[in-house]
């Protein structure tokens, strides 16, 4: 059928009240829309293009035509510019405060790379007809937009599976408990799993994949509808456990007002990307492919892109704090405000006689039994932490341990398995028994 009988055939459903084609034809979205419909079921792809040119060319040419260009733009820019912020936030801290880069944070290092094609690929086919109807798309950009548009679903999977390693991994370095790291573990499994199946379903969603852009080819496709519904319900699903894991390691810890504060406020903005996530499926559940997808596909990828740059912020979030102790030291009063060791014990220790790599069992134990009694203060069952103790006791001052004036290290954790560390400890020289007061400066 001809582009000349498709009109024929749009114009007698309309009643053939009209008087002019270009007044009815050009002014109405539900006619176009049944034009193109019935171009993509009789004319070949070549024919298609050749139709498209004479509408805009010719028949519909200088008539406004709606489109979303400004809104696609203005949306990616932001949520970039918001979510490089917090990565390069998350950066500084690690570079110039810890010193250290961990596996969650190459993890988040990988995800900015993919963003940068993420973004640029709805600016640059914004400015080639995405976020218009598809009767409005430049006629040689027809192929560019859905060519595009396969490569940015590859890209959201990646970035999405990408944001939740990196959460993953944050868990598994700051949680000790065996049990837990556990199911951190077979979380990551999980993710693993979902982006290997996802990655390769998106990328061989038909074959050949000519067909994404030219629906003409002889093809077989999966179905396409229900395998981005089922990856969405996924992504939910995969969202709230990930946001609830940490609870069941955090209640019983004792917080300040200001980090029961901070830790709402993370737990809104993971609510906020799960919520996000659910928002994306419903646009999901009424895509279909290949019908006006240049226009109805604007939604989805807009709230694809919010939601995985939602999650890569929030991944970022927890661990800037080190950052802006450093910068705002105001804001986090010492930690000697919330813990306090009123325990009593003997050291009966030659100090003078052990230069380095010195250990005591003894001393060890004794401090972290007085750890232990200390009210309000929790020590998960098998964690090894680091606890430097202020002695009331004057003989033990050691401002040279660069632990600050009346501070010494005490390196202890459950029992007799803790100990100083390779220190010179001439400083704290005693040959008598001694009996201090010991206050717990700081827990990491």
């Amino acid at each position: 059928m001809s582009q000349q009988n498709c009109n024929l055939a749009v114009l007698d459903s309309a009643e053939r009240n009209v008087t002019s084609i270009r007044t009815s034809l050009c002014t109405s979205s539900t006619l176009q829309y049944e034009l193109y419909l019935c171009m993509l079921d009789s004319c070949s792809q070549v024919d298609q293009i050749i139709s498209i040119n004479i509408l805009q060319d010719d028949t519909c040419l200088g008539v406004p035509f709606p489109s979303r260009k400004t809104y696609i733009i203005q949306a990616e820019i932001i949520l970039t510019v918001f979510t490089y912020a917090a990565i390069i936030s998350r950066l500084i801290s690690r570079l110039w405060v810890a010193r250290k880069i961990w596996w969650d944070d190459w993890i988040v290092i990988a995800a900015a790379v993919l963003m940068v094609p993420n973004t640029a690929i709805p600016i640059y086919t914004a400015y080639h007809g995405f976020g218009t109807h598809a009767w409005n798309v430049p006629a040689q950009d027809q192929v560019l937009i859905p060519k595009l548009y396969y490569a940015a679903q590859i890209f959201y999977t990646l970035i999405q599976c990408l944001a939740k390693f990196s959460i993953l991994f944050i868990y598994l370095r700051i949680f000790p408990l065996p049990n837990f790291r556990l199911i951190i573990k077979i979380c990551i499994g999980w993710m693993s799993c979902h982006t290997l199946i996802f990655t390769l379903g998106t990328a061989i969603q038909c074959l050949p994949v000519q067909t994404l852009w030219d629906p003409s080819i002889g093809h077989k496709c999966i179905d396409i509808h229900a395998f981005a519904v089922s990856g969405a319900v996924l992504s939910i699903f995969e969202d709230l456990v990930i946001m609830l894991l940490p609870i069941s390691e955090l209640k019983g810890l004792p917080f300040t007002i200001r980090k029961r504060i901070a830790l709402c406020l993370m737990f809104a903005l993971g609510s906020f990307a799960c919520i996000t996530s659910m928002i994306r499926l419903k646009y999901v559940k009424n895509y279909y492919p290949n019908i006006d997808a240049s226009w109805e596909n604007v939604d989805i990828v807009i709230w694809s892109d919010i939601e995985t740059y939602t999650a890569i912020i929030c991944s970022c979030l927890m661990c800037i704090r080190p950052l802006l102790k450093k910068c705002f030291p105001s804001l986090f009063p010492p930690a000697q405000n919330q813990f306090v060791i009123r325990n009593n014990f003997n050291t009966r220790n030659n100090f003078a006689a052990q230069n380095s790599n010195w250990t005591n069992s003894n001393f060890d134990s004794q401090a972290s039994n007085a750890t232990l009694a200390s009210p309000g203060l929790t020590h998960p069952r098998g964690a090894k932490t680091s606890d430097k103790f202020r002695s009331s006791n004057s003989r033990f001052q050691s401002a040279s341990l660069g632990l600050g004036k009346e501070s010494w290290d005490a390196g202890n954790g459950i029992g007799n398995e803790g100990h100083f560390g390779t220190r010179t400890m001439r400083e704290m020289e005693s040959q008598q028994p001694q009996t201090s007061n010991y206050e717990l400066v700081e827990r990491k």
